[in-house]
């Protein structure tokens, strides 16, 4: 018996050092699996700016928009001073679009 018991042992060190490799390479794939989810610094700069440029694309056309949305009867000193807001409006929002995405110096390294 003595024999069995041995041979018994050894075969249980055997799948524990199985298992532990098991559990050793499923903690290395789920590293590599998040380290691979991980954007590269540049990609996000890239991402963003081309979001940005999109959100000031789109401010271009709010202001034919609201135009056409104006009664063609509207008051004319109601109607220029309607358009100067919504032109200020996209002016301040193209501003702060570029100030917060063109300007990098409030990046942490």
């Amino acid at each position: 018996m003595d024999g069995r018991s041995a041979t018994v042992r050894r075969r249980i060190s055997e799948l524990n050092s199985a298992l532990k490799r098991e559990r050793l390479e499923k903690l290395r794939l789920e590293n590599a699996e998040t380290a691979g989810r991980l954007i590269d610094r540049e990609a996000v700069g890239n991402w963003v700016a081309r979001k940005a440029a999109l959100a000031t694309q789109a401010l271009a056309t709010l202001e034919p928009v609201v135009m056409g949305a104006m009664p063609a009867d509207m008051d004319q000193r109601v109607k220029a001073q309607l358009v100067s807001d919504v032109r200020g409006i996209i002016d301040r929002m193209r501003s702060e679009l570029a100030r917060v995405y063109s300007d990098d110096s409030n990046d942490e390294d």
